[in-house]
This record gives C-alpha cells, sequence and structure tokens, in this order.
C-alpha cells in the first residue's frame, strides 16, 4: 500500500497519541565524545553506536556501547585513518585508508575484524550504510575519475557498480534495506542531485526527483524512502519521503519546514529541523507525529545538532548524532534515548501490517 494512503490512515490516531502527551516520553542523553577529542556518531544498531573520533593520533572509525568510556578504536593496523558511517546488528561499516587512498570497510567489534571490501576496479571506495547482509556506498573508477554508487554483499568480489549511465557525472549510495538501495545522481554541471533508488543493478536505477527540484535519498526501510528536497533555486532543504516514484514525494511537515530526514526505522524516523538560526536533531514517531526537539535535553552551549541513526529493541529509542559544542569549539558525539510508549509502538506495528501485509521490517542511516 502506498505511503500517502497509510499515513491519512494513521494521522488520526497519530493526532490523538500527540495531544494526549503519551509519545513525548521524557529524553535522556549520553555525552559520547572520548576525552579532549572531536567525535561524530554517525550510526547505531543492537550492536551500539559508530562514528568517527580525531586525534588517536588521527581519525579513527569508533564503536561505543552508551558511554564515552565504553569507546572502542576501529582503526585497523596499518591504516592511517578510519571512519565509521552505519551500523546493523553486530557489523560496522565505513572506510580504512591505506597511503591516502579511502577502500570500504566492515567490521564486527574490533579493529582486528576489519575487512577489506575494496572493488578491485575502484581506486577508492567507501561504504555509508550497511543492512548486514549488503552494503551501500561509492567507489571510484579511475578510467573515468568519476564516482559511482556502489552496493556489495559482503565482500571485495560482490560489489555492483549502480551509476546509471552516461547522462549522469556521479552517484552516490547513501542508504540499503531489504534489497534497496538509495542516494542520489549529479550531472555534469556538478549543480543538481536528484534523489535515486535501486534495487541492486544499474538497471534498476529510478530517478526520485520531480522535475527542477534538487534532492538526495539519506535513508529506505520497508519500500520507503526518505531525505530531503529543496527547489533549484530554493534556500533551504525540506523533509520529504517517498514510496518508489518521484510522483510519490511529499514533504513531511509541509513547504514550508527546513530540514531533513537521515533515518528511519521501525516506522520513525531521525534528522534535524531548522530552529530559528541552527538545526536541532529532531525524530518523528511516524511520518504524521508531531517533532521531538532532541536539542531540548541537551546541558551546557550547543550551536546545532543533527540526528543520523535510529534504533530501537522494542523497550527504548535509540537515536545517535552529534552537536557542535560551542564552550569547546567542537563537533561531538551524541546519544538520545527514551523508552517506547505503548500506543506509539502499537501503532508502528499495525502501520507496518497495512504497508506490508503483516510482513515485519528492519532498517537502517550525513549528508
Amino acid at each position: 500500500m502506498p505511503f500517502p494512503n497509510w499515513q491519512a490512515r494513521a494521522s488520526i490516531a497519530v493526532t490523538a497519541l500527540v495531544l494526549s502527551g503519551q509519545s513525548h516520553a521524557q529524553w535522556s542523553v549520553a555525552y559520547l565524545n572520548p576525552a579532549n577529542r572531536a567525535s561524530v556518531a554517525s550510526g547505531v544498531s543492537s550492536g551500539g553506536q559508530v562514528g568517527l573520533s580525531t586525534g588517536i593520533p588521527s581519525d579513527a572509525a569508533v564503536l561505543w556501547n552508551g558511554s564515552a568510556q565504553s569507546w572502542v578504536n576501529l582503526n585497523p593496523s596499518g591504516a592511517g585513518r578510519s571512519k565509521a558511517n552505519a551500523a546493523f546488528g553486530s557489523q560496522q561499516a565505513g572506510s580504512a585508508n591505506y597511503g591516502g587512498w579511502d577502500r570500504a570497510t566492515i567490521w564486527h567489534g574490533t579493529a582486528a575484524s576489519a575487512q577489506d571490501i575494496h572493488p578491485v576496479w575502484a581506486s577508492l571506495s567507501e561504504v555509508m550504510a550497511t543492512s548486514g547482509v549488503q552494503q551501500a556506498g561509492y567507489a571510484l573508477v579511475p578510467s573515468t575519475g568519476r564516482y559511482h554508487a556502489t552496493v556489495w554483499s559482503g565482500s571485495s568480489a560482490s560489489a555492483v557498480d549502480l551509476h546509471p549511465g552516461p547522462l549522469n557525472e556521479a552517484s552516490f549510495a547513501w542508504g540499503v534495506a531489504g534489497g534497496q538501495q538509495v542516494g542520489s545522481t549529479t550531472n555534469f554541471n556538478g549543480n543538481l542531485r536528484q534523489a535515486a533508488l535501486w534495487s541492486g543493478t544499474a538497471g534498476s536505477y529510478i530517478n526520485l526527483t520531480p522535475s527542477s527540484y534538487y534532492s538526495e535519498a539519506l535513508a529506505v526501510e520497508g519500500g520507503i524512502q526518505v531525505g530531503y528536497e529543496r527547489a533549484t533555486s530554493g534556500s533551504f532543504r525540506r523533509p520529504v519521503i517517498w514510496s518508489g516514484t518521484a510522483a510519490s514525494m511529499s514533504y513531511l511537515a509541509g513547504p514550508s519546514v527546513e530540514g531533513a530526514i537521515r533515518a528511519i526505522h521501525q516506522g520513525r524516523l531521525a534528522g534535524e529541523m531548522h530552529v530559528g538560526a541552527h538545526r536541532h536533531a529532531t525524530m518523528w514517531n511516524s511520518a504524521t507525529s508531531s517533532p521531538e526537539d532532541l536539542a531540548t535535553v541537551l546541558t551546557g552551549s550547543w550551536a546545532e545538532t543533527i540526528a543520523t541513526g535510529i534504533w530501537s529493541d522494542g523497550q527504548t529509542i535509540f537515536v545517535t548524532g552529534y552537536g557542535f559544542n560551542t564552550t569547546r569549539n567542537r563537533n561531538e558525539a551524541l546519544l538520545w534515548t527514551r523508552p517506547v510508549p505503548t500506543p506509539a509502538t502499537s501503532l508502528v506495528a499495525a502501520a507496518g501490517l497495512m504497508l506490508h501485509g503483516g510482513r515485519r521490517r528492519r532498517s537502517q542511516r550525513l549528508s
């Protein structure tokens, strides 16, 4: 069933939850930043939170388990630097740099577990998202000097070039789940990005962008794609949702609201909305609920915050992200948590049944 139909059916129920206050339990925040370093948290799953920390002595992929003290340095032996962009279950994904070149890499909790999945036909590569089964990102093709969206199935040999063809200068995959990959393509002027959807091959490419729009799809779950768009001449991004076609694009909070959706899990959405001059990390319990401003629970002085990943174990919602700490003049990794309200859980489950005929679905994660 198309997403807009689910949205219409669920709107009355969600409105009741929002008005009753049952969908807004108390948020807690964990400051993940290792001492005396800058950091960014970019993904979350059952295996913990992942991201990047600086100065160990160089940038390094990091895995946390809910606290700053729990951080694990994932930088592989021999790598000059690394970063982790996404997580699913026990798998972490990103890149490690050797000799000045990034190479797509996956881990399972330790630096020693690093597995190089760099395609043999590329000069550099990076994984931006993982579903545990598939990894999505991009690779640089040396013969053309162009970036190509790429999907892997856990090995270097499994890499598939998703680039849609000669009309596009470059392409990137930012999200993956359920056999679908999402991202964007660029034109040869380099000034127009268009949201893209694939199903494992270059030939499956679908342009999700309505005419004259600039957009990117950043995450996918259960046939729903999320990201942002803006008019080519516009000045700000608007959070949007698709269900497989350009015509299906709809605004999450109306065309006047500025922001982006960066992650989706069990129908919940995470990203940011602009509040005054700054971006505020935001979660929506569903596509029809009012936003929850995660920046309001932070202590200290913060210029802006962004939510990059979301996951739930059925009892707790976990949202990763980062903010710019103006006191320490650096980005710092953050983890927000709150209990799952029972009515909201029931609503999401019901919505999932309507959307997918009773099939359970799982999710996935910066632009």
